[in-house]
């Protein structure tokens, strides 16, 4: 009888975990098989017969692999948060589970956002080319934005965006949340205030999104709600890029 495969074919140049190679090897009835696949045909080639199928990250490559010819694939791991670059659809057609690690990077992307919060809001890029470009003039880098007392506005509630909420409770910010699929008074537990998208874009100094991508969230954010917005506040997007319009933020930031 064969062992049970595991297949991790492609790690978005993510470090490998060696702790996990000494874990796997100690499992007899387990065959671990590292190697990274550039092409569908590799994949195919060295893991057709896998159990189970691993990826790190955001590689796109198992979208473009016929899943069909994964024999004995009964899961799909994608390690990391939302499963934008899995083929979900198909992967169900073919009886295959597909499941993510939504807690894996919590800390790391709150942190992103609350570090892009005040490289915008403290003008900290900027400055800096100023001074290196030997210019110094305070009011240049003036702006009417500032996080203490701020109302920051989250599109979507999940754990990312609650630690963010968190971390910046210090500040004495308020919290209004958008979120269809949590209910209000979960919101409220949490200390914030459930609002529609449109309350929240007007309402806000900060927005940031969190949302995963999807036909309801492809540019959630466009014109329409770029105009909503208070032409002082600050939009922060750690979720994925196409939430927002781009186009429409390109005029919007011109104009």
């Amino acid at each position: 009888m064969s062992k049970f495969k595991v297949a991790l074919v492609a790690r978005d140049n993510f470090p490998y975990p060696t702790w996990l190679q000494q874990d796997l090897d100690a499992l007899s009835h387990i065959d671990f098989l590292l190697q990274d696949c550039d092409t569908p045909e590799e994949i195919i080639e060295r893991a057709h017969d896998a159990d189970v199928i691993w990826v790190m990250g955001g590689p796109q490559i198992l979208k473009q692999t016929d899943l069909g010819r994964l024999n004995r694939c009964g899961a799909i791991i994608r390690a990391g948060s939302g499963t934008d670059n899995i083929p979900v659809a198909e992967a169900t057609r073919h009886g295959i589970i597909v499941v993510n690690t939504p807690h894996a990077l919590i800390d790391q992307v709150s942190d992103q956002a609350i570090g892009l919060l005040f490289a915008v809001t403290r003008q900290i890029a900027f400055r800096d080319r100023q001074m290196r470009q030997g210019i110094w003039d305070q009011k240049a880098a003036l702006t009417p934005c500032k996080v203490t007392g701020a109302t920051l506005g989250l599109v979507a509630f999940g754990h990312i965006a609650k630690m963010l909420a968190k971390k910046l409770s210090g500040f004495d910010i308020k919290v209004l949340v958008y979120d269809p699929y949590i209910p209000a008074e979960e919101i409220r537990k949490q200390g914030a205030e459930p609002v529609s998208l449109e309350e929240l874009l007007t309402r806000s100094d900060i927005v940031s999104l969190h949302c995963p991508i999807n036909d309801q969230t492809f540019h959630l954010i466009g014109e329409k709600q770029l105009r909503m917005m208070k032409p002082t506040s600050v939009l922060i997007n750690t979720a994925w890029g196409p939430v927002v319009d781009e186009k429409a933020l390109e005029k919007a930031l011109k104009e």
